[in-house]
């Protein structure tokens, strides 16, 4: 553990030089496309490196092609995420490594996630009917919604969400689940009529 306790602590160094003068840097990358991976080996390695090594190739090669989305001076996209506070419970939350499938395989996740939300609502003003839990990523929290507004309005919805990239083969898969088509072979007629019901499930037939 003490290589362990070393390197984290050499990591943690890294983590806030980095932070401390990321303004300072500039915000789009400045490489070409290609010149990370030429800069790396084409094989694997014979031997591990130290960890000393790893964040000499990190300074050296990966840090000039990486777009700061830490810099106070990135604007597209997400705001800034990745708080002091933030960096320290992920590493923590690394460290416990735990996975709330359900109540049982972590009580404290689960009612840690619950209680947090719950004081968010409050610091909102929302009722104290609210009720959320955190999403893992947009895909997910995305299908949450359509499903969540699926439910109440079912087939004669009249507002519908845009057909976007993402949101589409998660209408689908809602439909799937919820119309009743849980057995669709590969058939043009079935596949229609899946779209079909998709496209009056969320408003966009009537």
């Amino acid at each position: 553990m003490s290589s362990f306790r070393d390197d984290g602590q050499a990591a943690l160094d890294w983590v806030a030089s980095y932070l401390e003068g990321v303004r300072d840097l500039p915000v789009l990358t400045q490489v070409e496309p290609g010149e990370i991976r030429a800069a790396l080996p084409a094989s694997p390695p014979d031997e591990p490196e130290t960890f000393a090594e790893v964040l000499r190739d990190l300074d050296a090669i990966l840090l000039p092609g990486l777009t700061h989305w830490q810099s106070p001076r990135f604007f597209a996209y997400f705001a800034t995420t990745g708080s002091e506070p933030g960096v320290l419970a992920e590493l923590l939350i690394a460290g416990l490594n735990q996975v709330g499938i359900l109540w049982r395989t972590s009580p404290a996740l689960q009612e840690l996630e619950e209680l947090t939300l719950d004081w968010l609502r409050q610091l909102l003003g929302l009722p104290a009917e609210f009720r959320g839990h955190i999403e893992d990523t947009v895909s997910t929290g995305v299908l949450t919604t359509l499903v969540d507004v699926y439910e109440p309005v079912g087939a004669d919805a009249q507002a519908a969400p845009p057909r976007h990239l993402d949101v589409w083969p998660l209408a689908v898969l809602i439909a799937q689940l919820q119309v009743g088509e849980h057995r669709l072979d590969r058939s043009r007629t079935q596949r229609d009529h899946l779209v079909r019901e998709v496209d009056r499930a969320v408003g966009l037939l009537v």
